[in-house]
C-alpha cells in the first residue's frame, strides 16, 4: 500500500509506553469517475483497494453510512444485495431510522460499493457519495452481526450524571476527536475496537483518508461510564474546526475572485471569537468584514475597535453586521462598492 505518512493528532501523552493502535494517513486520494462504458471497473481508488475489499478471505470492510446526509439510504441499501441493517433499534429505529446511521458490508463489483469512491465532477448525484462525509469504514475479521452489536454499543452514551446522550462516532467531521485519541489506554481501545472486533477505521478528510489500525488487540477492559466528558474537549474542538472549514468554504463561494488562505480564515474566526462574536452568522460576518478591509489593505482591527466604541449594539449579530457594512461602504480597487 502507496502514499502511508504519519498523521499527528491531538492527543494526551501518557506515562504508558505500549500502543494498542496506530495513525495514519493515505494519499493523496484520486476518487472514481463514472467510468462510463467500461467492461470492467474498477472498485476503489488502487491506493485504498488493501482496505476496502482485502485479499483475505475472513477480513472484511464495513461502511456506517449516515442517512441524514445519503438521500434515500435505506432505499439505496434495500436495492444494492448488501447486507445492511440500521444501529437504531425498535422506537428509534422507527422515528429516526430514515435519518439514521445504516452499517453496510462492502463487496467487489457491485455498485453500491463502487459509489462509495465515486465523484462524478460536473454531474453529481445522491448516488456518487465521495466527498459528501457520508460515513465512516470500518475493518473487521468479524461478521456482520459482531460488527453491528458492537458498534451500537456505541450509539448512545452517558455523562457522569447518568443522563443518556446520541452519540454521532460515524460523522467523518468529528471522527478524529474520538477514533485516534488515547492510544496507551486499554480501556479507551477496548471501548471503541472491541476485544478482537474492528481492526482498523478510517474516514476521508479532503483529498486524504485518515487511518487508525490496530497494533494489538484490545481485551476486555472495563472503561469509565462516562465518556462524555472524556471527549467533550476534542469534539469541541472538532466542532470549532468543522465550523472554520465552513466559513472558508462560504467565502470563496461568495469572493470568488480572492484566493483566501485557510489559514488565515481560521485566524479571523479566533480573533471574532475573542473579540466577544459568539454565534455563527456574526463570526461569519466579522471575518467578511476582514476580508473586505484586508482587500483595500487597510487595518481592520483599528476600525474595529473604534467601530465597537462609537455604538452600542445589543448583541454580537448586531455589532457584526454593522461591523460588515462599514467594510461594504468602502468603494474596491475600481472604484465598484460592494452589495
Amino acid at each position: 500500500m502507496t502514499g502511508l505518512t504519519t498523521f499527528e493528532s491531538p492527543r494526551p501523552q501518557s506515562a504508558q509506553d505500549h500502543t494498542y493502535f496506530s495513525v495514519s494517513q493515505l494519499g493523496p486520494i484520486v476518487p472514481l469517475d463514472t467510468q462510463f462504458g467500461l467492461a470492467e471497473k474498477e472498485d476503489a481508488p488502487e491506493i485504498l483497494a488493501d482496505l476496502t475489499f482485502p485479499a483475505a478471505p475472513d477480513l472484511y470492510c464495513y461502511a456506517i453510512l449516515d442517512a441524514a446526509v445519503v438521500p434515500l439510504l435505506p432505499e439505496l441499501l434495500e436495492t444494492s444485495g448488501l447486507p445492511h441493517r440500521c444501529l437504531f433499534t425498535e422506537d428509534t429505529l422507527d422515528k429516526y431510522g430514515p435519518h439514521g446511521p445504516w452499517l453496510v458490508q462492502l463487496k467487489p463489483n457491485t455498485t453500491f460499493s463502487r459509489n462509495l469512491f465515486t465523484q462524478a465532477t460536473g454531474s453529481a448525484t445522491g448516488w456518487h457519495l465521495w466527498g459528501m462525509n457520508a460515513g465512516i469504514f470500518v475493518q473487521s475479521e468479524q461478521g456482520f452481526d459482531a460488527v453491528w452489536g458492537h458498534l451500537r454499543k456505541l450509539v448512545r452514551v452517558r455523562d457522569a450524571h447518568d443522563n443518556w446522550f446520541y452519540f454521532r462516532f460515524w460523522e467523518p467531521q468529528m471522527a478524529g476527536a474520538f477514533w485516534p485519541l488515547f492510544e496507551s489506554d486499554p480501556a479507551e481501545a477496548y471501548r471503541r475496537f472491541g476485544a478482537g472486533v474492528l481492526s482498523a477505521v478510517f474516514w476521508q478528510v479532503g483529498d486524504m483518508v485518515h487511518l487508525v489500525q490496530i497494533n494489538t488487540p484490545a481485551t476486555r477492559v472495563a472503561s469509565s461510564r462516562d465518556i462524555v466528558s472524556i471527549y467533550a474537549p476534542y469534539f469541541k474542538q472538532a466542532r470549532w474546526a468543522r465550523f472554520c472549514t465552513r466559513v472558508a468554504s462560504a467565502m470563496r463561494t461568495e469572493l470568488p475572485q480572492n484566493n483566501l488562505d485557510t489559514a488565515q480564515v481560521d485566524a479571523w474566526c479566533g480573533a471574532a471569537k475573542l473579540a466577544g462574536y459568539h454565534r455563527e452568522k456574526a463570526i461569519y460576518d466579522y471575518v467578511l468584514a476582514c476580508v473586505l478591509f484586508s482587500q483595500r489593505g487597510i487595518s481592520y482591527e483599528a476600525i474595529h475597535r473604534d467601530h465597537v466604541r462609537s455604538g452600542a449594539f445589543p448583541d454580537d449579530l448586531s455589532a457584526a453586521r454593522s461591523f460588515l457594512a462599514a467594510a461594504r461602504a468602502l468603494p474596491d480597487m475600481n472604484g465598484a462598492f460592494h452589495e
